[in-house]
């Protein structure tokens, strides 16, 4: 089991939600590579995000792939990576933090 140590909320304009989405987890893995993390488990509820990432960039949607392309070379820099997604509903955490922005 896992544990949040750390957020962020960020201002930033998107021409679409999974754009955020993707840059949500750029910001995410850069402060896990700060934090010297070396085992992390990310869990998005954009399937999408998560779906790219765990086959293929090359077939990821057009809107993400530059940004995911900026997460494959931190990727090498853990011991251990997985990329989970999560329903909606079960990702309470975000959902607070998303608010918090507003």
């Amino acid at each position: 089991m896992g544990v949040s140590i750390a957020g962020a909320s960020l201002f930033r304009s998107h021409n679409s939600a999974i754009e955020a989405e993707a840059e949500a987890l750029l910001c995410g893995v850069k402060m896990a590579v700060f934090m010297k993390l070396e085992h992390i488990i990310v869990e998005r509820d954009c399937q999408e995000v998560i779906k790219a990432l765990n086959e293929s960039l090359a077939s990821s949607c057009w809107r993400i792939s530059p940004i995911l392309k900026k997460v494959a070379p931190l990727v090498p820099l853990f011991r251990r990576i997985h990329w989970n997604w999560v329903p909606r509903e079960a990702n309470r955490l975000a959902n607070v933090v998303a608010k918090l922005a507003i």
